[in-house]
């Protein structure tokens, strides 16, 4: 990758804080960042140059290098073609947790990724025997490093009979502390509860009077919504249910809040079937058009992912050829697709020459881009960095994960959360770049250091899992035992270092 030289002029101003600091906010943090809360000291292998060299490329900058003892490197990086897994995107496959069985040998299968489909029972309440056995297998799920879209239902049947509003509502009611005890590992939760497999179509007979309107639609939302935590989404099955009860489409003055318009994802299960998706983009006073727009604007901020459908004669479907396919999963940002249907689908893509492509891009692929960083740094004093990240996926990542930068090699292994740094705003097709001051522990000794960006699940309990941290996309940066992404290994501790002083600087913090 080459980077240009205002770039690189631009990127030693923000390491020697000789420039204007950016505000905090979307892609920046100044020198009010705010110190970590939430870092885990939880080890490392030791990563050397010529273990990640293979990914860097060092650059000079012609006429504008810093002065000599100031110390900036300046790095940029060369993206990977492998494919590999990442949490909450991809392919997913079905994961029972409502036998004693666990959820299989998923990841050795290829996802990270498993789709959780309980139909529960017809009773008035739900037996805390039985609720206990979701959540054992969602103890598996944990155990086996996936995650699970979860959705509840009462039958498989068009026309079979759904249950009254009020026992839905307990049910609901039942399953929250389940639920929010395993939240952890439930990347989003369909709305469910409502037709044949929980999609909102074809209500029951019986009960089509009580079911389908906004009153009980917004009865069930928000009673899912208070099910799951406020950084997790609800998906609902067309977007006409979610603007006839809030509006849209989703600003990002309004994204990434705890409100439902802001909580309510998108899922789709007639993925390319034909110009409406079967109905999903239909009702509500606007054309097929006007509704791919509107979730075009919304899942840049919300999750988007679902099925393909049979097509007429359940063959392959009419809109999947490899240009529109592509097309419309980059504008609708999808994060996930179902690998068991329809049948054909994957190999037909595969055939057509768009597979791998699909394979990578779904959801977010992040690489490094370019860095800059104070190349030496005297215990106690800050060390400046600038990084840009690459997202060329169709989405981003769609649960909140802060940034957080790793001090390794030279002590105990220290951790910086930038909390106003969320991946969830590193948008698809574009670079993002932040900077942060960040200060060195006096108690550092002198040496060699490796920084490197973690990005690891905001549950504490699983930061110390790597199957539930990012990779990053280029060659040799990540760190298979703890799951973090290198940006160098030749930061110097030398107590002779200029080092500037920062009251404001985020802390790298220690976990005894």
């Amino acid at each position: 990758m080459t980077i240009h030289r205002s770039r690189l002029i631009v990127l030693v101003c923000a390491v020697l804080a000789a420039c204007a600091a950016p505000s905090p906010g979307v892609d920046g943090i100044g020198g009010d960042g705010t110190a970590a809360t939430d870092a885990q000291d939880v080890g490392i292998d030791r990563v050397t140059n010529a273990d990640v060299e293979a990914g860097f490329a060092d650059t000079t900058v012609p006429d504008a290098a810093p002065p000599a003892d100031a110390g900036v490197t300046i790095r940029t990086y060369t993206p990977s073609d492998e494919t590999f897994l990442n949490p909450e995107r991809g392919y997913f496959a079905s994961a029972s947790i409502d036998g004693t069985s666990g959820p299989g040998p998923l990841r050795a299968m290829g996802f990270s990724l498993g789709y959780a489909y309980v139909i529960l029972p017809m009773t008035p309440t739900l037996d805390p025997a039985y609720v206990a056995r979701l959540g054992a297998g969602l103890d598996r799920i944990r155990a086996a490093g996936l995650e699970v879209i979860l959705r509840f239902a009462y039958n498989r049947t068009d026309g079979g009979p759904d249950m009254p509003l009020p026992v839905i509502l307990r049910h609901i009611a039942d399953l929250t502390p389940m639920v929010r005890a395993h939240a952890d590992v439930i990347a989003l939760l369909h709305a469910g509860l409502i037709g044949p497999y929980g999609e909102w179509h074809h209500f029951g007979t019986t009960d089509v009077n009580m079911l389908d309107n906004d009153a009980a639609h917004r009865a069930i939302l928000e009673a899912e919504l208070a099910m799951m935590p406020v950084d997790r989404a609800v998906a609902v099955r067309t977007p006409r249910y979610k603007q006839s009860l809030y509006g849209g489409p989703l600003a990002e003055s309004a994204a990434f809040m705890a409100t439902p318009l802001a909580r309510l994802a998108h899922h789709n299960d007639c993925f390319l079937s034909d110009a409406t998706d079967q109905g999903t983009y239909t009702g509500g006073g606007m054309t097929a058009a006007g509704w791919r727009a509107f979730l075009a604007q919304e899942t840049a901020f919300v999750s988007m992912g679902g099925e393909t459908c049979p097509g007429p004669g359940g063959g392959l479907p009419g809109r999947i050829d490899c240009p529109m396919a592509l097309a419309d999963m980059t504008s609708m940002h999808w994060s996930y697709l179902n690998s068991e249907w329809a049948p054909g689908i994957r190999m037909y893509w595969s055939d057509h020459g768009c597979g791998v492509e699909i394979d990578r891009r779904l959801g977010y692929r992040l690489s490094f881009a370019r860095a800059a960083y104070t190349s030496r740094v005297a215990p106690g004093g800050v060390l400046s960095l600038t990084l840009a990240v690459n997202n060329s996926g169709f989405a981003a990542p769609f649960n909140l994960r802060h940034a957080r930068i790793v001090l390794d090699g030279c002590g105990t292994r220290r951790v910086a959360t930038l909390a106003g740094v969320d991946a969830r705003r590193w948008a698809a097709g574009r670079d993002t770049e932040f900077n942060a001051r960040l200060r060195v522990p006096a108690s550092t000794p002198t040496g060699t250091c490796r920084l490197a960006l973690w990005l690891p699940s905001e549950a504490v309990a699983l930061q110390s899992r790597p199957e539930y941290s990012i990779r990053l996309a280029n060659a040799g940066v990540w760190n298979f035992t703890f799951g973090d992404n290198t940006i160098g290994t030749d930061l110097q501790i030398d107590p002779a270092a200029p080092g500037p002083t920062d009251p404001l600087a985020t802390e790298f913090v220690e976990i005894p």
